[in-house]
């Protein structure tokens, strides 16, 4: 669901390495049928990558900027990716009138949000950051009225994969009446089933849950034991009753 990128870079520097051993080599040795089939190839990944992703993001920035109305507070949760960011940014551009705030709930280790955050306050949008043990109070307090989330994939019984966190938000918006909006591109979309958080999910370094402090410096203390062991997944997965809406380029559903 996220290897777009990674195979792009994968292919753009097996092909650079290539290049440097045809320059050393003798010329015969790779013959032109092969380098053309290399450009191709890169033209094609190229074409994808414009039309699917960088495209496609701005026509769901285009889409899901139309939904921001005066005197709205939304809740956001951005992680790796900045469509969410964009969104509110190219709002606040097309209607400078406008009033609206965002709350920007962040969670450890890694603080992912504080990244959006600074791009909102410089771009003149009202901002309350949240820990993400805050949000049920935030929620409650009524006045956020949307929640805009990123995706990470969207599966065909329409369970959204997403940072880790992203479920217990969007569970505790539907609890308190406040719709979920998730916006992810249609490469992310995918003919597999997901039912649980641990089929399709990645781990990141459990070490990072130890680390605290602003600088990530401060290792806390845990009781050592045995069968103790630290967890850190990437992603979680939110049933489909809990999302009001998913965005994509093609269009709101």
């Amino acid at each position: 669901l996220r290897w777009q990128g990674s195979v792009i870079s994968l292919t753009e520097l097996e092909n650079a390495r290539d290049e440097g051993d045809e320059d050393d080599d003798d010329a015969s040795e790779c013959p032109d049928p092969v380098r053309q089939a290399k450009k191709l190839l890169l033209a094609d990944l190229d074409k994808y990558a414009q039309e699917k992703i960088i495209g496609a993001q701005q026509h769901i920035v285009d889409i899901a900027s139309q939904h921001i109305k005066q005197g709205d507070n939304i809740l956001i949760y951005e992680g790796t990716s900045d469509i969410i960011t964009r969104i509110l940014v190219t709002a606040k551009r097309m209607k400078p009138n406008a009033h609206f705030s965002v709350v920007v709930v962040d969670s450890r280790p890694y603080r992912e949000s504080t990244k959006a955050l600074r791009v909102l306050l410089q771009n003149g949008i009202s901002c309350t950051y949240s820990p993400f043990y805050a949000v049920e109070r935030v929620c409650g307090s009524r006045s956020v009225t949307k929640a805009f989330i990123g995706a990470a994939g969207v599966a065909s019984n329409g369970y959204v994969l997403s940072r880790l966190g992203t479920a217990s938000i969007c569970m505790l918006a539907s609890s308190y009446k406040v719709p979920v909006v998730i916006c992810c591109e249609s490469c992310k979309f995918t003919e597999r089933v997901l039912l649980d958080s641990v089929t399709m999910n990645e781990l990141r370094d459990p070490a990072d849950l130890l680390k605290m402090g602003v600088d990530g410096d401060v290792v806390a203390s845990t009781p050592k034991h045995a069968k103790l062991r630290h967890l850190l997944p990437c992603y979680d997965v939110t049933p489909m009753k809990y999302i009001t809406m998913v965005i994509s380029e093609h269009g709101a559903v």
